[in-house]
C-alpha cells in the first residue's frame, strides 16, 4: 500500500466513502445544556453539531439527518437521525504482516519504531498507561490519528483544561501532549485525573458535579480507557523543570510506565498531496486495501487474546519500579503480550521484550544523569541489576 494512503487527508476521504457521515467519541468536544436539555458538542466543516443524549451510547454514529437549531446569538445543528456504526472484523492477514503493513514510513530508528507500533496497539487492545520521551520529529501522535480516522474512539491533544480532559476519558486511547504547558494550578487538579487512571480503576468522577436536573453525566465509564502522556526528551528542554518527572510527584510517576525512544521520522515522504482531488485518488487506488487494513484492525482488537502463542516464557526483571505487581510492570506484561503476538519463536520474543525493558532503562538512565530525581531517588540507578531474566516455565 502507498505509504501517502496513511496521509490524514487521504483516509478523512476514505471515511468519507466507507461510512459516510461519521461521528465518534473522539469527536466530542464537551457536553452542553441548552433550555435545560443536554447535548454533546461537536464541530464538522465549520459547523458546530448537537447530538442528544440518547444517541451517546450508540457511538459511533452516521448522521443521516439534522436540523437547523439557534440559541441566542449561537447557530447549531441538531442531529435528528443517526444510526449506530459497526465495522465489521475480518481477518485475512497474521499480525505479524498486519503490523508490518501498517503505516510503513522511513524512520532514523528502525525498532523503536516497531516498538512504538506495539505499544500503540496494546494501547489499542488492552489497558495500559505510559508516558514517552522523545525526539520532536519522532512521531509520537501519527498512529493514534490514525485510529481516530478509522474507528474515532482514539485521541491525542494539549490539554489546557480539566473539562477538556474529562470529556475524552471514554475514549479507547487518550493521549495528552505537553503537560508541561499547564499553570501551576491546574497540575494540582490534573493530578487528581492521573492518580486515578493510572490506579487502573473504572469509573472517574467528575471535578465538577453534573446536573440531576438535565441528566447530565457526572461520573466517566474508563475501565477501557489507555492513557499515554507525551513529550520530549529532557535534553530537548531549556527550561528543565517544565519536564515532566518534575511536575509531578512520585505517586503519579510510578503509576505510568516511562519510556524513551529515539530517532525521528523521514519528513520528506509525507510530500506530495496538494489538494483534495489529489487526495481522493490515492484514496481510491488504495480504498480496497485499507478497508483490508481496518477490517483486520477491527479483528485483532476483539480477538487478539485468543491469538497470543503458548509461550513456555516467563520473563523476570529484578530493577524497581517494575517488581512484579507493581502498575508500571503490568503496563509493561501487557506490552509483552503484544510482543508475543507478533513474534514468530521464542528467541525473537525475549529479543523484542530485552529492546523493551532498554527503553524503560534508557528513561531512568537519562533521569539519573540530569540528576532530578524522577521517580527513582538520585544514585538508585547503580544499585540495582538493571537486567531482564527468563525462565522456561514447566
Amino acid at each position: 500500500m502507498d505509504t501517502l494512503a496513511w496521509h490524514f487527508d487521504v483516509l478523512q476521504e476514505f471515511q468519507k466513502k466507507f461510512v459516510g457521515f461519521y461521528v465518534g467519541r473522539s469527536d466530542i468536544l464537551k457536553e452542553v445544556v441548552f433550555r435545560k436539555v443536554p447535548y454533546l458538542l461537536f464541530r464538522s466543516r465549520y459547523k458546530k453539531f448537537l447530538i442528544p443524549l440518547e444517541f451517546e451510547k450508540k457511538l459511533p454514529l452516521r448522521i443521516e439527518n439534522y436540523e437547523k437549531y439557534s440559541f441566542r446569538t449561537d447557530v447549531y445543528w441538531k442531529v435528528t437521525e443517526a444510526t449506530s456504526i459497526k465495522i465489521r472484523p475480518e481477518k485475512t492477514m497474521e499480525f505479524d504482516d498486519f503490523v508490518d503493513s501498517f503505516f510503513p514510513v522511513k524512520h532514523t530508528k528502525p525498532t523503536d519504531w516497531l516498538l512504538w507500533k506495539l505499544i500503540n496497539f496494546s494501547a489499542y487492545f488492552s489497558r495500559i498507561n505510559i508516558r514517552i520521551a522523545t525526539p520532536p520529529n519522532f512521531g509520537k501522535s501519527a498512529m493514534i490519528q490514525i485510529f481516530s480516522h478509522l474507528f474515532k474512539d482514539a485521541v491525542v491533544f494539549q490539554p489546557r483544561t480539566m473539562p477538556a480532559v474529562e470529556y475524552r476519558l471514554e475514549n479507547k486511547i487518550l493521549a495528552l501532549d505537553e503537560l508541561g504547558n499547564l499553570t501551576k494550578d491546574a497540575h494540582y487538579t490534573f493530578k487528581s485525573i492521573l492518580l486515578t487512571v493510572g490506579d487502573f480503576r473504572n469509573e472517574y468522577e467528575k471535578s465538577s458535579r453534573g446536573s440531576v436536573q438535565y441528566a447530565s453525566k457526572d461520573v466517566y465509564d474508563i475501565s477501557n480507557l489507555s492513557l499515554m502522556l507525551f513529550y520530549n526528551r529532557l535534553e530537548d528542554y531549556r527550561d528543565q523543570e517544565v519536564y515532566f518527572d518534575n511536575l509531578f510527584d512520585r505517586q503519579v510517576l510510578n503509576r505510568y510506565l516511562p519510556l524513551r525512544f529515539d530517532g525521528s521520522l523521514y519528513m520528506g515522504q509525507f510530500e506530495g498531496i496538494d489538494s483534495k482531488e489529489e487526495a481522493r485518488e490515492i484514496m481510491e487506488n488504495n480504498y480496497d486495501e485499507l478497508i483490508k487494513f481496518t477490517r483486520n484492525l477491527a479483528y485483532f482488537r476483539q480477538n487478539w487474546s485468543r491469538e497470543l502463542k503458548s509461550r513456555d516464557v516467563y520473563f523476570r526483571i529484578k530493577a524497581p519500579p517494575l517488581l512484579e505487581g507493581s502498575r508500571q510492570f503490568s503496563s509493561f506484561s501487557r506490552i509483552c503480550k503484544v510482543i508475543d503476538l507478533y513474534t514468530a519463536d521464542k528467541e525473537l520474543y525475549q529479543e523484542y521484550v530485552s529492546q523493551l525493558w532498554e527503553r524503560v532503562k534508557n528513561y531512568y538512565v537519562e533521569v539519573e544523569k540530569a540528576n532530578t530525581g524522577g521517580s527513582l531517588t538520585i544514585n538508585d540507578y547503580g544499585k540495582y541489576d538493571w537486567s531482564v531474566e527468563f525462565e522456561t516455565v514447566k
